[in-house]
């Protein structure tokens, strides 16, 4: 039998998403709590008045394993908080092991990757990581 605290110790595991694949998040999280693995879901982690950035920052950062569920809806939106969760786990896993397997991403829906608009990490003058088209 699977001891989840074994592989992921106490900590939740951080759920990346779009509001549109909140049928597909709800279905992910009852399988982890059929397998009692703790998740850390914006909508129901960060209480009213909270500084939401912050609070995803230190749930990203606390986080066992970072889950980046990726789909078409994530694709076609021109502009996501996502995008910003997704550049703090890249800060995140940089300080991780190679393969420690910590950002985990999967795919909800069938969707392309998009090759027209490749981008790159780079630090910019205040030393913040950015994205940068290649």
């Amino acid at each position: 039998m699977l001891d989840p605290v074994h592989f992921f110790g106490e900590n939740p595991v951080f759920v990346s998403y779009v509001r549109d694949n909140s049928d597909e998040i709800d279905r992910i999280c009852a399988k982890f709590r059929e397998n009692n693995i703790e998740y850390w879901l914006d909508r129901d982690q960060i209480d009213p008045g909270k500084i939401w950035k912050k609070a995803i920052k230190t749930a990203i950062n606390n986080g066992a394993y970072f889950l980046a569920c990726f789909s078409r809806e994530y694709k076609d939106r021109s502009e996501t908080y996502m995008n910003e969760e997704l550049l703090v786990a890249i800060e995140i896993m940089r300080t991780k092991p190679y393969d420690s397997g910590w950002l985990i991403p999967i795919k909800l829906s069938e969707c392309e990757r998009n090759t027209r608009n490749r981008y790159r990490c780079q630090q910019n003058a205040k030393g913040h990581t950015v994205l940068k088209p290649t």
